[in-house]
C-alpha cells in the first residue's frame, strides 16, 4: 500500500507548522500516518487486528475531516480506504503474532504450504491466459466514467489482489481462495451484459478455475458457485472487466448487443 502512487501524502506526519496549517492540531485530535503505524506494528505494539486496523482507518478518517470534498488529498485517501479494507477482508481479527510477521513463510495458519504452493500456481496460470487480461488489476471506476460500479458490485476483487493476498499469507483455507477468485467471475458476470466479450472471458476463466482447482474439491468440500445471470441494467451501461480495462468496442456496442430479455425492466 505505501508504494501506491496515492499514498505518498500519508507516508509520515504532517508537518503543519512547515505547511503553515496552524488550524490542523485544533481539528485533528489523534495524528496518524502510514510510516507511524509500520513502525508500530513491526514493534509489536498492535495487539490485535482490530486495534491495526482502526489506526491505519484513522489516517483516512483524518484525512477526511481536514480537506475538502472533492480535493486530490480526500480522494486519495477514499482510494486508500477501499484497498485497505479490500486486502483486509481475508484478515480474521484476533491478536497479532509477536512483531506482526508471520513464522510460516508466507503461509498462514490455515493455509498449509502446500496448498499454498498449488493456490499460486493455478493463479498464475490463470494469469497468463489472454483472456484474463482484463481481470488482473481493480476497476479503476472513477477513470472509466462509471459510477454506478461500486453501488452494483459490493465486493470488488481482481487476480492481482488474490495474489497479494497469497503472498501475504493473508488466507486462512483453499476455500477462502476459491470463493475470492470465483468473486471475480461472479463480479464481471453480474455487472457485465450476456454475451459481452468481458462476460464470456469470465465465463471461460470460470470453467477453467474449476477444473483447476478440481483437485482440492474433495479434500475441502470446495462447491464453486455456477455462472451469475446478466444484471438486467448491464444493458444501460458500458461494460468492463474487472481491471476496468475497456475492450474493443464495448462501449459503442452498448446498446445494440442487448437481449429482449434485457431490454424488460428489472
Amino acid at each position: 500500500m505505501q508504494r501506491a502512487p496515492a499514498a505518498v501524502a500519508f507516508l509520515s506526519p504532517v508537518d503543519w507548522k512547515a505547511l503553515k496549517l496552524p488550524s490542523y492540531p485544533k481539528i485533528i485530535k489523534q495524528p496518524m500516518d502510514l510510516g507511524t503505524v509500520e513502525n508500530k506494528l513491526m514493534g509489536g505494539k498492535y495487539a490485535t487486528v482490530s486495534e491495526f486496523k482502526e489506526q491505519v482507518n484513522l489516517i483516512w478518517d483524518n484525512a477526511h475531516l481536514f480537506n475538502e470534498e472533492g480535493s486530490d488529498i480526500y480522494d486519495s485517501a477514499t482510494q486508500l480506504r477501499l484497498d485497505f479494507e479490500q486486502r483486509m477482508r481475508s484478515v480474521p481479527d484476533g491478536p497479532l503474532r509477536e512483531g506482526g510477521g508471520s513464522s510460516s513463510g508466507g503461509a498462514s495458519a490455515g493455509l498449509s504450504s502446500d496448498d499454498l504452493a498449488h493456490c499460486k500456481a493455478i493463479l498464475k496460470e490463470l494469469k497468463k491466459k489472454h483472456e484474463a487480461e482484463a481481470f488482473l488489476t481493480p476497476v479503476d471506476w472513477k477513470a472509466l466514467g462509471i459510477p454506478d460500479y461500486p453501488t452494483i458490485i459490493k465486493r470488488p476483487m481482481d487476480l492481482g489482489t488474490v495474489m497479494q493476498q497469497l503472498d501475504a499469507g493473508n488466507y486462512t483455507s483453499v476455500r477462502k481462495v476459491a470463493d475470492d477468485v470465483d468473486l471475480v467471475w461472479t463480479n464481471a458476470m453480474t455487472y457485465n451484459m450476456d454475451g459481452s466479450p468481458i462476460y464470456a472471458a469470465a465465463a471461460k476463466l470460470k470453467a477453467r478455475f474449476r477444473t483447476d482447482m478440481s483437485w482440492r474439491e474433495s479434500a475441502c468440500g470446495l462447491v464453486l458457485s455456477s455462472n451469475a445471470t446478466a444484471c438486467p441494467r448491464a444493458a444501460q451501461r458500458a461494460r468492463v472487466g474487472a481491471s476496468g480495462h475497456v475492450v474493443g468496442s464495448m462501449r459503442r456496442s452498448a446498446h445494440v448487443q442487448r437481449q429482449p430479455a434485457l431490454a424488460r425492466a428489472p
